[in-house]
């Protein structure tokens, strides 16, 4: 089990992403003066899988997704980690054109540091209250963290079948594939 991370840690996680994005648009040194300013414990310099969300103001006020990408394997310490998701979440996420200078403002960004994963032995194991899910089968794999089931108010079985859609895979055939669950801490910054 990953070391919990204190409020600070977060706070330092959430400075580095928006650094990382402002010096990509801006070129303007922020990631190198917020990797100076970051007190890095022996948590943040621990391998840490994380994710980095980004939201954006739509065209009535609400928060709407405008990048999600991050690791599942802890393979870079958590300081690392979360410059390359938000990085990654700002301008390669698929679903989305690459962020612009313009939105920067805007922008409301989540670090979430996830726990190793567990692999389960039926769909009874997950708790959606809690548990974030990663389904693999063959070369397709769709992951959800925590907050999403909540979010759309899914339950266990739609979850799963949310999860199948999202890998590209008939329903009902989550059954057949390999599933994990993880949890994670979450780290937000307000908007809106």
């Amino acid at each position: 089990m990953s070391e919990r991370l204190s409020p600070a840690e977060g706070a330092a996680l959430l400075a580095l992403a928006r650094a990382a994005i402002e010096d990509r648009l801006i070129d303007n040194g922020a990631l190198r003066a917020a990797r100076g300013a970051v007190m890095v414990t022996p948590a943040l310099a621990a391998p840490r899988a994380c994710f980095v969300t980004l939201e954006t103001p739509g065209a009535n006020g609400v928060l709407e997704l405008r990048g999600c990408i991050g690791s599942t394997e802890a393979r870079l310490p958590a300081t690392e980690a979360v410059v390359e998701s938000a990085l990654d979440a700002a301008f390669a996420d698929p679903r989305f054109p690459p962020l612009r200078r313009g939105e920067l403002a805007g922008l409301v960004i989540s670090v979430s540091a996830l726990t190793p994963f567990v692999p389960v032995s039926g769909e009874d194991a997950i708790v959606v209250e809690r548990d974030g899910v990663a389904l693999e089968w063959d070369d397709r794999s769709a992951l959800f963290l925590p907050e999403v089931a909540l979010e759309h108010g899914w339950t266990r079985l739609e979850l799963l079948e949310q999860l199948a859609h999202k890998a590209g895979l008939p329903q009902g055939d989550w059954r057949r594939a390999r599933i994990r669950t993880f949890q994670s801490e979450r780290f937000g910054e307000t908007g809106g």
